[in-house]
């Protein structure tokens, strides 16, 4: 009943041509940021495993080029780094926002 009353007057079809437009803007707007806000997630997020990934291969070559078989604790890049060796394998322990670490399995003999 409330719409044929708006209805029949110009201004009503007015009013709700531009609340219609307004929502369609609203809601492409809103779909774009959400897009963008995406974008620079998923950009953010590849970045950090760019820079772990960094710092993985330091630690990796660290432990290559160091003259005994377990390296001391150190730190790359401002992250701390721990290593603890045993006869079997070599455990990297990185001690970032959230640590984590990994484990290299010993192929070949050790270095003497």
């Amino acid at each position: 009943m409330a719409i044929n009353q708006v209805l029949r007057g110009k201004s009503g079809i007015v009013l709700l041509f531009v609340l219609f437009f307004y929502m369609t803007f609203l809601s492409w707007f809103y779909g774009v940021i959400i897009y963008v806000m995406a974008y620079q997630e998923s950009k953010e997020f590849k970045e950090n495993i760019s820079n772990r990934l960094d710092i993985e291969a330091l630690a990796i070559n660290l432990i290559e080029n160091h003259e005994s078989n377990c390296p001391l604790s150190t730190t790359l890049k401002a992250v701390f780094v721990d290593f603890i060796c045993s006869e079997e394998s070599i455990e990297i322990i990185f001690k970032y926002e959230m640590p984590y670490s990994l484990i290299y399995d010993i192929i070949g003999p050790l270095k003497q």
